[in-house]
């Protein structure tokens, strides 16, 4: 009775609806704030897409590398969300922009891009990261042609430890993916390593070889990815989103919540804002000249990860070079000698500097070599050809707003004014509790104050609303208000995975009792009576999970590496 009830009750009063009426009610302060919808032939709520002003902004000057997937179990009808994110200057996860999807094929991925394209004014992407899911790779392809894709190396090496169930050979495969080799090397050691294990056949092996430009850094050399090679600072943001959305809320909820969410999160911005323009950092390395003029062009965060490739950069000697007519090769190798060497070019008209590892090109960074040079020519300030806009302090100031309201909530004069009218209020209640008097006039006094902001605000609303209807687009050029007021509630999604637990469940009814020791039905794990061992299959799940963790624990060493 209370389901049949409660499935009126949605049908009267769709979900979707107060979802749209608090879009607008955002709208109503943030002027570039965009959504987009689809529904279905029935008239239910299929895809949401939705970005702010901030958002938009943030992307003119971020957007060069994108991460995105898929997550389950953050509202009641178990919708995927997708969150594409990318990084900031002080090297933090932002967001650009947000969706609900009611599956998880190529149309609806395809459907997303575009919106999320149409969003950003046209401006393309130049790198992204998946976890290799097919309908993402080829929706990628699809929108974004020229963009150079990588898969999720953690992804990788779980599926590696999955397929072919020998440790070493998982620790191998991560060595010829994350090592910095030629494509000559890496073909050599790629044959090595099948030929050892006897993995020519694999039907993964092989597949996941075949895409090999796709994760290799051999084959990816060159290629800006902000330091990206898993999609860990997506899954960071689910479990951090978690704590805010669950599976219990409803769309609008999802989106009150989904917006205090956003709003703790770019507050940790203007902190690193004010992190990197107050003060000064302490000097730590020997080259004190490079030290202190990284510290004047980066952010904190930045600058702590170039002090790393400051004190790395001593470990390098120029043993040689060679001059051309339009430049100066310098031949750097490491001290011991390894038996490798890399070559950095020296353009002298203009101070531009390249190296032979193309890490300045991946990350942004100059490279350990670069430093070497520099060092080795007496040069005492970082040149501007190696400094990328989107690391230093200023990387902001190029913005350019796309309406006339330049401010977003947590704007720093906004946190500066809201702070003082605070400390100002914490001493007006103060005083004006102390008799019955002072009280009743103060209140009156906030009271009437408050009527009249709201008022005022309320006529900047009827105004914005006129000038940023252009905001809300749904397909088939449905973005009237009245049209949304009659799209249905999307209907419950099954995730991944659950058709199978499901199935089991429904063929096999209750659950048998089985030992914990022995694994025959009948008894539990303190009435059986074999104590003294464990069975084959406890050992073979120990053995896996053994395996598994060593995926994990080897990733984990290469990022301490790195």
């Amino acid at each position: 009775m209370y389901n049949v009830l409660d499935k009126e009750r949605r049908n009267q009063y769709p979900d979707a609806r107060g979802a749209f009426g608090y879009l607008r009610t955002l709208r109503s302060t943030d002027p570039d704030m965009y959504w987009s919808h689809k529904k279905s032939e029935k008239g239910k709520l299929l895809n949401l897409f939705w970005c702010d002003g901030q958002s938009r902004r943030d992307y003119g000057v971020f957007g060069d590398v994108l991460a995105f997937d898929a997550t389950y179990r953050k509202n009641k009808y178990s919708c995927p969300l997708v969150v594409l994110s990318g990084v900031n200057h002080h090297n933090r996860t932002i967001v650009f922009g947000t969706a609900i999807v009611s599956d998880e094929k190529e149309e609806t991925y395809v459907w997303l891009l575009e919106k999320f394209v149409d969003a950003m004014k046209g401006k393309a992407l130049v790198s992204v990261i998946t976890d290799g899911c097919k309908s993402m790779r080829n929706a990628i392809r699809r929108v974004f042609p020229d963009a150079h894709h990588r898969l999720c190396a953690w992804h990788l090496l779980e599926n590696a430890g999955r397929n072919v169930k020998k440790p070493k050979f998982v620790e191998m495969f991560k060595r010829c993916m994350l090592g910095d080799y030629e494509v000559a090397g890496f073909e050599d050691r790629w044959e090595n390593m099948a030929i050892e294990f006897e993995v020519q056949d694999e039907p993964w092996v092989k597949e996941t070889y075949e895409k090999k430009e796709m994760w290799a850094s051999a084959y990816m050399r060159g290629q800006f990815f902000c330091g990206f090679r898993t999609t860990s600072r997506v899954e960071g943001l689910h479990a951090q989103l978690g704590r805010y959305v669950n599976y219990k809320n409803n769309l609008c909820n999802f989106l009150k919540n989904f917006h205090r969410f956003m709003t703790y999160f770019r507050f940790k911005e203007v902190e690193d804002d004010f992190n990197s323009t107050h003060g000064e950092q302490v000097l730590l390395t020997s080259l004190k000249a490079l030290e202190r003029s990284a510290s004047k062009i980066y952010t904190r965060n930045i600058f702590l990860r170039f002090r790393a490739i400051l004190q790395r950069a001593s470990t390098w000697r120029v043993f040689g070079f060679k001059r051309t007519a339009m430049c100066v090769i310098y031949f750097v190798k490491h001290y011991p000698s390894t038996g490798r060497n890399w070559q950095v070019t020296y353009y002298e008209p203009t101070s531009e500097l390249k190296c032979s590892c193309e890490r300045m090109e991946s990350v942004g960074l100059p490279c350990d070599h670069i430093v070497s040079m520099m060092v080795h020519i007496d040069m005492v300030e970082i040149p501007k050809s190696l400094v990328l806009g989107r690391w230093t302090i200023n990387a902001k100031e190029s913005i350019e707003g796309f309406g006339e309201t330049e401010m977003n909530e947590w704007d720093q004069l906004t946190v500066c004014r809201y702070s003082a009218l605070l400390a100002s209020c914490r001493n007006l209640c103060k005083l004006a509790c102390r008799t019955s008097a002072q009280f009743q006039e103060t209140k009156s006094l906030v009271f009437e104050h408050c009527k009249r902001l709201s008022s005022n605000s309320q006529v900047d609303v009827t105004a914005g609303d006129g000038a940023a209807d252009h905001g809300a687009t749904v397909d088939e050029g449905q973005g009237e208000e009245g049209e949304e007021r009659h799209i249905r509630n999307p209907d419950v999604v099954r995730s991944k995975g659950c058709g199978a637990i499901i199935y089991q469940r429904s063929m096999k009814g209750k659950r048998t009792l089985r030992g914990g020791i022995c694994g025959k039905p009948g008894h539990n794990r303190t009435t059986c009576t074999r104590r003294d061992g464990q069975t084959s299959t406890q050992q073979g799940t120990q053995e896996g999970s053994i395996g598994a963790g060593l995926t994990q624990r080897l990733f984990e060493e290469e990022n301490e590496n790195v």
